[in-house]
């Protein structure tokens, strides 16, 4: 590496990262990387079952990994999906290591009832999030970055196309992982106003990668007229996700309160916006009917900050 090159290099000494769901597949991804880059990462997962094992050394592979790197990692199993094992994760953290510099909620499933979901993807977060917020205020520096996904932002595009799904016009029990996704956005946004006077920057990543969860999500599919589950299975590691989830809770990114979609080596926006719309001081229900486009035209739209009240 050259002297401008090493000295450019996105660095995260001296920082303190948790990272949920770190045993396999993304977040296994997350924490080798910013373990590599300096960081001492706390890694979380449910259990043994949940993680990658590295067979000849008896112990989690992202364990060995990253201390054979020369990284330094400390592993807690706790459930995500549990208020008291989610607040005792981040206690042990902070007991442990004295602070937490960097969160990142990436446990997931792609399985179960809706109120497992909710729990996973969205109070989980929160549980944790109760401890550590205090710590990032007090010392005015915080990254935190949500997992969200394109099933929760754009809704199901599979209904009637994989096993388990009755018809395209089910209900689609299956997909409603969505529901709790679409309210990890809204915490991102919550979260993201409340930290900006306190140095605290809050985004989201919608990942796409072929990992367990996405193997799950794409069985039963068998038409791929796009050829994008081919793009998938091929070009969606986690590797090519892990540099953009690194970035968003680098002391140097600027941004906060966005969502960032990372696939296959692709990085892109998504956001909410609003219309310029139609105004009409005694609004009638005609009014709206006759002013449809008007109201759909989205020439000149606006991406709020907030909603101004709360």
């Amino acid at each position: 590496m050259s002297e401008p090159e090493a000295l450019s290099e996105l660095r995260f000494d001296g920082r303190v990262a948790l990272i949920t769901g770190a045993g396999r597949g993304l977040g296994r991804a997350y924490a080798e990387l910013l373990a590599a880059r300096g960081a001492t990462v706390v890694v979380n997962d449910l259990g043994p079952a949940s993680v990658d094992q590295d067979e000849d050394a008896g112990r989690p592979a992202v364990m060995e990994t990253i201390g054979r790197d020369g990284g330094r990692a400390e592993l807690i199993y706790a459930d995500l999906s549990a208020e008291d094992s989610s607040r005792q994760l981040a206690t042990e953290t902070l007991g442990r290591l004295g602070r937490v510099d960097i969160f990142i909620h990436n446990a997931g499933t792609a399985t179960g009832r809706l109120d497992q979901h909710l729990n996973l993807h969205l109070k989980g977060a929160v549980w944790v999030m109760r401890e550590l917020w205090p710590g990032m205020v007090q010392r005015e520096f915080g990254r935190v970055l949500m997992t969200v996904s394109g099933v929760g932002m754009y809704g199901s595009g599979a209904g009637g196309m994989r096993t388990g799904d009755d018809s395209a016009t089910g209900f689609g029990e299956n997909w409603l992982y969505g529901v709790a996704k679409a309210g990890a956005y809204g915490l991102t946004r919550h979260l993201a106003n409340r930290g900006r006077a306190a140095g605290i920057n809050v985004n989201a990543i919608a990942p796409i990668a072929y990992t367990q969860a996405a193997r799950h999500a794409t069985t039963g599919r068998v038409a791929d007229p796009t050829g994008r589950l081919r793009w998938i299975r091929e070009q969606c590691t986690p590797e090519r996700v892990a540099p953009v989830a690194a970035y968003l809770v680098h002391e140097d990114c600027p941004v906060t309160g966005e969502v960032w979609r990372a696939a296959g080596g692709h990085v892109g926006r998504i956001f909410v916006a609003e219309t310029p719309g139609f105004d009409a001081e005694d609004l009638r229900i005609e009014d709206v009917r006759d002013n449809v486009d008007r109201i759909r035209e989205e020439k000149g739209y606006t991406v709020p900050v907030s909603s101004g009240v709360g």
